[in-house]
């Protein structure tokens, strides 16, 4: 039940709950509340079971002393009728729909117990009245206090005993008004403190699942903001390392991704490809159609490079500019080559328009791939520059081609 008791406080104002009511306006945080009651003292309930059978051989002692020859009906009553109640009581406590019902279990053995006191005391020989009301007044202290049974049903319980004492007694001590008269005081003075405190026990128990409720609801209400704060802290750092016109990743994660592939690298001596990528005469499409219809052929470039490039390894950045870059962590210089065809073999297909190319009608691009297994991190200019170098290779043999550094692996 904890783990959904944020749920129960969505939308609802626990700080108009009248507290001297006890009960709650909704009847889901009163069924929680009522769960909640029981689940903390299941077990201290359970033992009262178990210590109500002790009571009641217990208080064979007190008859013996007081009635001997009432023992063989109260050993009857006791060990032969309430005891074995009161173990099938216990047997029961292990059992969600017996544990449900408590409450009215304990109003039961409230008035149980009392009955039979009250029995024993209108057979008594002599109108022997003080050790069964005794017998009340523990059960009355049990009922409200140490079982702690709701603050409703122990006092319905405890007044019916009352009740019963008076008109069962009433009869039974008509020769002795005075001492008949004190008892019923004595039962209506512990009824009446029992009341006080069982009201107390309950309606701090109700304050405290009150404040435990109170504290999930801001809970919830922090928990719903962190997520909030989290999403829009992951979306900004998304924002913050992805170009905003391809949504390709931008320069500084590129630099980051390149820092961190050198580092594995270096780690495990394994190769590190980078490719950088140019489209040719793009100055001059930008002259001819402006700048808006320049950053549509960029974002049509960009959707090349993803739609090749879709293995979880494959990075794709804007470099700058109308560059790119690739960067491969441990792959083979054939497959990185089949890709880089198959680039711009997509890009042909594409077929975007550039009437000033030089080199034909279409928008083409221009390749540079270098090599390296690195011994350590700050040779990462060593990488950028062979490709850098390759790729001026590229545009210096005529564009729209891939060339490979010389040497090939750094």
């Amino acid at each position: 039940m904890v783990g959904k008791r944020e749920n129960l406080v969505v939308g609802y104002d626990v700080t108009r709950y009248d507290l001297l009511s006890l009960q709650f306006d909704r009847s889901s945080i009163e069924k929680a509340f009522n769960r909640d009651y029981l689940n903390n003292y299941a077990l201290h309930r359970r033992l009262c079971h178990l210590y109500s059978i002790i009571f009641y051989v217990g208080f064979t002692i007190v008859v013996y002393f007081n009635s001997p020859e009432l023992i063989p009906l109260y050993l009857f009553l006791s060990l032969g009728i309430v005891a074995p109640m009161f173990l099938l009581g216990f047997i029961f406590s292990y059992y969600d729909w017996y544990m449900r019902s408590f409450h009215l279990a304990a109003a039961f053995y409230i008035v149980l117990t009392g009955s039979g006191m009250i029995f024993m005391a209108s057979i008594s020989p002599g109108g022997l009245l003080w050790p069964y009301v005794f017998g009340i007044v523990l059960s009355y202290i049990f009922g409200y206090t140490f079982i702690r049974t709701r603050f409703l049903y122990a006092t319905a319980a405890a007044w019916i005993v009352f009740v019963l004492y008076a008109v069962v007694l009433s009869d039974v001590l008509e020769t002795n008004r005075s001492y008949y008269i004190t008892t019923l005081i004595l039962l209506a003075i512990v009824n009446i403190l029992g009341m006080l405190v069982s009201y107390t026990i309950e309606l701090s128990a109700r304050k405290e699942f009150l404040l435990r409720l109170m504290l999930a609801q801001e809970g919830f209400k922090l928990a719903n903001a962190n997520k909030e704060l989290l999403r829009l802290n992951q979306k900004l750092e998304e924002f913050s390392y992805s170009d905003a016109l391809t949504l390709l990743a931008n320069r500084r994660h590129f630099d980051e991704r390149l820092k961190s592939d050198f580092s594995r690298a270096v780690r495990y001596g394994a190769v590190l490809t980078l490719v950088i990528i140019d489209i040719d005469f793009f100055k001059r499409y930008n002259d001819i159609y402006g700048h808006q219809a320049g950053d549509i052929c960029l974002q049509k470039v960009a959707e090349v490079f993803r739609s090749v490039c879709k293995r979880p390894t494959d990075f794709v950045a804007r470099y700058g500019g109308e560059e790119f870059a690739l960067v491969f962590y441990n792959d083979s210089a054939q497959n990185i080559e089949k890709l880089c065809q198959e680039i711009q073999q997509r890009l042909s297909d594409e077929a975007l328009i550039h009437p000033d190319s030089p080199i034909g009608n279409y928008v083409t691009l221009s390749m540079g791939i270098a090599s390296i297994v690195p011994v350590s991190t700050n040779t990462a200019y060593k990488l950028i520059n062979a490709a850098d170098r390759a790729l001026y290779l590229a545009k210096s043999n005529g564009r729209n081609r891939i060339e490979v550094s010389a040497g090939g692996i750094i």
